[in-house]
């Protein structure tokens, strides 16, 4: 037997057809009357004189304006000048270090054993794109390509050439201080 307290009773609300178009067309004409309103309370505000306002920007002398020419587009777009001299790389206060600084600021040098790397790129375009940077912070390197088997060809980016493996080291001192992550090897 069932438990009376336990049977719960389901209303169901069924609406007819022509109930649910009546509501329908309620819901649309009711819509429709609010539009209506809304239009009509509109057109009437927009023939009423809008309230005085003290607008200090409103009656601003425009001739006590100083017209000022707008040139950043003419900057943007202008060639980019060539710089004189590129920046100096901070200097090594040992005697020793200005041999360091001179070796790095020479360019592809053709003497000396030891050279520092800082960089190797699968792409010549990557390794110009390193030299440029480099340039710009007043070290003066070079690109040495390399073929290795498995791997293809690797540009290599290379700063100086040294006499001995302890000015080079000096080299990569200097290269430090600026964060530049360089190794000393041997020149080929």
């Amino acid at each position: 037997m069932r438990d009376s307290r336990q049977i719960v009773a389901k209303r169901e609300v069924r609406m007819e057809r022509t109930q649910l178009m009546w509501l329908t067309l309620g819901t649309v004409l009711a819509m429709a009357l609010m539009f209506t309103l809304g239009m009509m309370a509109g057109r009437r505000s927009a023939h009423l004189d809008p309230p005085a306002v003290n607008d200090p920007v409103a009656h601003a002398d425009d001739s006590d304006r100083v017209p000022q020419d707008l040139t950043f587009y003419e900057t943007l777009t202008a060639p980019k000048q060539p710089q004189t001299a590129p920046p100096a790389a901070p200097a090594m206060p040992t005697p020793a270090g200005d041999d360091a600084q001179s070796a790095l600021n020479a360019g592809q040098p053709s003497t000396g054993e030891y050279t520092i790397q800082v960089g190797a790129y699968q792409t010549r375009a990557e390794a110009q794109a390193y030299v440029s940077s480099l340039d710009r912070k007043g070290f003066h390197a070079f690109i040495v390509e390399a073929a290795l088997t498995g791997k293809g060809t690797w540009y290599r980016v290379r700063l100086g050439r040294f006499a001995t493996e302890a000015a080079a080291a000096q080299g990569k001192q200097l290269l430090a201080r600026v964060d530049i992550p360089a190794w000393v090897i041997r020149a080929e």
